[in-house]
């Protein structure tokens, strides 16, 4: 049985460059919440290197308020979808997010337009959404999209 896999990426301090992997908090010296990304391929953090190191500069300390959670689905075109991206279907576009919908279901859903009545569901709309952008980056393609 293939496990789900439970990724997050968020945006590097001090150049904004986007990595994924395992998330971890700590605790800076001033007592301050720091949100930290472990590339998968280096999460094993007891792994020693060959100076004796732990090897924590493949650690990655990211802006907290953008760190997102992978959905475990993709686009219809194969790419990962993740909570603030931004996905198009014909001309509309919308945010994922992970909240309440519908009647009190919690989970990741698609925050369409009102006036568009389209369901929320995250997952059944994962194979008929195109990923076009995110919130973080390109804010600006929640507006009408062409086709």
């Amino acid at each position: 049985m293939k496990m789900r896999d439970i990724l997050f990426r968020g945006k590097k301090l001090g150049n904004g460059e986007w990595v994924e992997g395992n998330l971890i908090f700590s605790v800076d010296a001033d007592k301050e919440f720091e949100a930290i990304i472990i590339p998968v391929e280096n999460s094993d953090m007891f792994t020693l290197t060959n100076d004796k190191d732990l090897g924590f500069e493949n650690w990655h300390k990211v802006d907290k308020e953008t760190i997102c959670q992978y959905t475990g689905l993709t686009d219809k075109n194969g790419k990962r979808i993740w909570e603030n991206d931004i996905v198009q279907y014909g001309t509309v576009a919308a945010t994922v997010e992970f909240g309440e919908y519908g009647n009190g279901s919690l989970g990741f859903c698609v925050d369409f337009p009102e006036e568009t009545n389209y369901r929320k569901d995250f997952s059944y709309w994962s194979k008929k959404v195109v990923v076009i952008g995110n919130v973080f980056d390109n804010s600006e393609l929640l507006q009408e999209v062409p086709e």
